[in-house]
C-alpha cells in the first residue's frame, strides 16, 4: 500500500514538472517574442500572432495559379508536358523574380528552414488549383536530389513539400521511390539544350512493381524550363499502368 502511494505521488510530481516545465518555456517564448518579434521572411515586416513565416501583405501580392482562370497557360504547359503525357501540371504560384515567392524558396532552400518547407507543401494542399487534383493521386514522389547535396542542405525540400501536403490530405509519400543516379551540375545558369543533356537519365526508379497501374505526383518546389521534372518523369513512364501528375509549389509565367 505505502509503494502504491508513493508512486501515485511520483507520477502527480511528474505530472507537475513537466506542467511547469511546458508553462515556463511557454512564458520565455512570448517574453522573447515580446522584444523580438517574428519578422516576414519575405519584407521583414513583424508578424501579427495569427500569421506564420510571412505576412498578410506578402501572402496578397504573391500571384497565384488558377487553371481555369489561365486556360491559355494550361495549354501551353500541357503542350509542353505532352511528350511525358502527364495527367496534371498545376502549381500554386507564378515564380517571379523579386516576388515574395522567390525569396520564400530561397529561404527553403539556402537557410536550413525544414519546417517553412512542410508548411508551405500544406499551403499547397489549401490551394484550389492543385487541391481539386489531389483526389485522385495515390502516391506523392518528391523530385530527388544527390547525396551530397542532400547532405549539404541537410534534406530534400521537395520530399518536405510532399509530407506537407500528406498532413493536410493521408497521401502517402513515397521519399526513395525515384532516385538521382549520378550528380548533375546545377542547372540554374544553363541553357535549355544544356540542362536536357545535363538531366539525361539521371533518374532511376527503384521500387517500379509497387507502382504498377498507380497515378503518382512528382512534386517540386519550382519548375522553371521543366526540364528536370520532365526526366524524372519519363523514368517514371518506364512502369507499366502507370500515371503522373506534376505538383509544384510555384512555376515561371513562361516555361
Amino acid at each position: 500500500m505505502c509503494l502504491g502511494f508513493f508512486l501515485h505521488c511520483s507520477y502527480i510530481h511528474l505530472f507537475m514538472l513537466i506542467h511547469i516545465t511546458k508553462s515556463i518555456r511557454v512564458f520565455f517564448r512570448r517574453l522573447f517574442h515580446a522584444f523580438f518579434p517574428p519578422c516576414c521572411i519575405c519584407c521583414g515586416a513583424p508578424l501579427l500572432p495569427y500569421e506564420k513565416y510571412y505576412c498578410g501583405s506578402c501572402d496578397a501580392g504573391m500571384s497565384r495559379y488558377n487553371e481555369r482562370e489561365n486556360s491559355a497557360d494550361s495549354k501551353r504547359n500541357m503542350t509542353f508536358f505532352l511528350a511525358a503525357h502527364v495527367e496534371h501540371f498545376v502549381f500554386a504560384y507564378y515564380y517571379v523574380r523579386g516576388d515574395a515567392i522567390q525569396k520564400i524558396i530561397h529561404e527553403m532552400k539556402y537557410h536550413y528552414s525544414p519546417d517553412l518547407c512542410r508548411y508551405m507543401g500544406r499551403i499547397m494542399a489549401t490551394e484550389e488549383s492543385i487541391e481539386r487534383v489531389l483526389p485522385e493521386i495515390d502516391y506523392l514522389i518528391p523530385i530527388p536530389i544527390f547525396a551530397d547535396r542532400l547532405r549539404e542542405r541537410g534534406y530534400n525540400q521537395s520530399e518536405l513539400l510532399c509530407y506537407g501536403i500528406s498532413d493536410e490530405t493521408g497521401i502517402p509519400v513515397l521519399p526513395d521511390a525515384v532516385r538521382r543516379v549520378r550528380r548533375t551540375p546545377k542547372q540554374a545558369l544553363r541553357g535549355r539544350d544544356e540542362r536536357i543533356e545535363n538531366v539525361k537519365d539521371a533518374f532511376e526508379v527503384v521500387t517500379p512493381a509497387s507502382l504498377i497501374d498507380k497515378h503518382v505526383a512528382v512534386v517540386d518546389d519550382v519548375v522553371t524550363t521543366g526540364v528536370t521534372t520532365s526526366e524524372c518523369i519519363r523514368a517514371i513512364y518506364k512502369i507499366p499502368g502507370i500515371r503522373c501528375s506534376v505538383l509544384s509549389l510555384s512555376s515561371t509565367p513562361h516555361l
